[in-house]
């Protein structure tokens, strides 16, 4: 929609997409020292290290943005046989929807290859629903956020869960909650046939690497 200042930085649509593209050919790295569009940052800065005699000149203040943007992101992953959604409060989705993809959040990008997406400089609240595909078996899902001086970190992770075909399982993070070390500050609605009314409801802190079993109460005396 045009220029926007971040951090005393004027970012234009051609620094989105730059930004983006430096994200993209590395993914999602959720590991605190490896901080791609970081490095990336640092290395444009000393170019003439690496090419005795040529520097870059940045008038666009490229080798400061990339910083900015490292340190403002948020970044999702998933690990098959599932696709993943994240939808912001007024509805935008992006992700895999139906086999398509969509980048309806602003300054959003999913890349299908590492089954990951980025938000640059979220300020939403989001969902994550991640959709079983026809493959079924067990998942990853991973949540991080970025922080300066290399203190990105992955906030929640769900491990080898599994999942059948068109099941949906849809997360719901209490980012405070759950920097505060509260371990009801996550939410899962598990939808096991698709239809939109979840049949069980857990909630947990930093890690879900189980779904408790569901209690038939109608057999209970």
């Amino acid at each position: 929609t045009g220029p926007v200042t971040l951090g005393g930085y004027i970012f234009t649509c051609n620094d989105i997409k730059r930004i983006k593209a430096v994200w993209g050919y590395n993914g999602a790295v959720l590991d605190p020292n490896l901080n791609y569009m970081k490095q990336v940052s640092l290395k444009l800065a000393a170019l003439d290290t690496y090419f005795p005699g040529h520097t870059y000149a940045n008038t666009d203040e490229l080798i400061e943005k990339l910083t900015y943007a490292n340190d403002h992101r948020k970044e999702i992953k998933v690990h098959s046989p599932v696709e993943l959604r994240v939808q912001d409060s007024l509805g935008n989705i992006t992700g895999i929807t139906n086999t398509s993809i969509t980048n309806d959040i602003p300054n959003s990008y999913y890349d299908p290859e590492k089954e990951s997406a980025l938000i640059l400089f979220p300020n939403d609240s989001y969902t994550y629903k991640v959709v079983g595909d026809s493959t079924g078996g067990n998942y990853g899902f991973e949540v991080g956020n970025g922080g300066s001086n290399s203190e990105s970190q992955t906030i929640f992770q769900s491990v080898d869960i599994p999942i059948q075909n068109g099941e949906i399982h849809t997360y719901h993070i209490d980012e405070e909650a759950l920097s505060d070390g509260n371990n009801n500050a996550v939410t899962v609605d598990i939808d096991t046939n698709g239809d939109g009314t979840p049949e069980q409801t857990i909630t947990m802190g930093a890690l879900l690497d189980v779904i408790p079993p569901t209690i038939d109460t109608t057999k209970i005396n």
